[in-house]
């Protein structure tokens, strides 16, 4: 499971046996949920909201909120018996409600309009006219997880093309509890994630994924953005009950990847200067007192920072100009979580803060990101 980056999760219930009455899940990010957990019209309810890859991840009434609650007992528990006070204590009414909004307060709380984005890498800018054009934005609307303004699950025929080494474990059927011919579970559909948190949050998919008859990028399992990217040229995708004909080459698979990386680098940027914000008010109030949670957040900021690097850098000539401003930033992070003199301090975060808006700007015009305010410092 380790290998693929799977973990077992008894998501139909752990009945009548836990140890056998499961699936291999991926484990996704919990980034800007506040765009990407509302339930479609007319579908069904609960579950409230659109959690997991499945889109029924939370228990009981299936809201944001009850995650927590499944969470809890899935992972949290001392023994298999999983007996409530014992084995685990659930989070009250109360809990719940401040983990619901931090949930919804960590990365982005906002939506882009791709038709008035303009990327400055041309082929980036030709990436993101293919995601407009080809279908990718019909179901992840502005690069998000929407198709209007809820977020729908299909069947995209990705259990169809699982690396062949998870022939032996349980299939996965996805949302509901419908027993399944396969011996599975569910309608055979699944979540739509964001995309614009994806270049850096890997996996890609609910589970390990092979891209085969690809126009470019087969692999036993996706790992990068391209690679998932080139899974909705394949047979699996386009002969899957909601799948369709994608006619993307080799290059303009790469474009699309270019433009994701772009949104995605620009997203990092925002978190690092929401984290840098905050830790200026920190220091502006506490001066050179609580340098731990001031060289945390500076941490943080960098990590954002590097991720944004890495992401560009992955490919070739990719806003090398903003690279540099990254980096640059990345260097004044460094300068400002070391140091021991506050004007120091001060002086390399808004040097640093200046380089990573220079840096973003450079990706495109018309991204703007509001970042939550859980992001700070997670």
């Amino acid at each position: 499971m380790h290998q693929f980056g799977l973990i077992l999760e008894n998501v139909d219930g752990f009945a009548p046996d836990p140890t056998t009455h499961f699936v291999l899940r991926s484990v996704p990010h919990t980034l800007s949920l506040a765009t990407s957990v509302t339930r479609p019209p007319g579908s069904p309810n609960p579950p409230a909201d659109r959690t997991g890859w499945s889109g029924d991840g939370a228990p009981d009434a299936g809201a944001l909120r009850d995650f927590m609650t499944g969470a809890i007992r899935q992972h949290y528990t001392k023994s298999l018996a999983r007996i409530p006070g014992t084995d685990f204590q659930l989070a009250n009414d109360t809990q719940l409600g401040q983990i619901d909004q931090f949930m919804r307060e960590t990365g982005r709380t906002n939506e882009l309009v791709l038709n008035n984005v303009v990327m400055s890498d041309a082929a980036a800018e030709t990436g993101r006219s293919l995601f407009l054009s080809v279908g990718c934005n019909a179901c992840h609307g502005n690069a998000g997880a929407n198709a209007g303004t809820a977020n729908f699950n299909f069947n995209t025929g990705v259990e169809s093309s699982r690396n062949p080494a998870l022939a032996a474990f349980p299939h996965d059927g996805g949302f509901g509890t419908t027993p399944r011919p396969d011996g599975s579970f569910g309608d055979g559909t699944f979540n739509v994630p964001p995309l614009i948190e994806a270049a850096d949050t890997g996996p890609f998919f609910h589970t390990a994924t092979s891209i085969v008859g690809a126009p470019a990028h087969n692999v036993a399992t996706a790992t990068t953005i391209e690679e998932a990217v080139a899974f909705y040229t394949t047979a699996a995708f386009r002969n899957a009950p909601d799948g369709f004909p994608i006619g993307l080459n080799a290059t303009q698979i790469d474009d699309v990847g270019r433009f994701l990386r772009g949104l995605n680098a620009a997203f990092s940027a925002a978190i690092a200067i929401k984290r840098i914000d905050a830790e200026l008010k920190v220091v502006a109030q506490f001066h050179n007192t609580q340098l731990a949670i001031q060289r945390q957040l500076i941490q943080l900021a960098n990590v954002e920072t590097n991720d944004a690097i890495n992401v560009l850098s992955a490919v070739s000539n990719l806003d090398a100009a903003s690279v540099t401003q990254f980096k640059n930033a990345s260097t004044q992070l460094t300068t400002a979580a070391t140091t021991t003199d506050e004007a120091t301090r001060v002086t390399a975060l808004n040097a640093a803060r200046t380089a990573l808006t220079r840096g973003s700007a450079g990706i495109a015009t018309n991204v703007s990101y509001t970042i939550g305010n859980g992001s700070v410092m997670f």
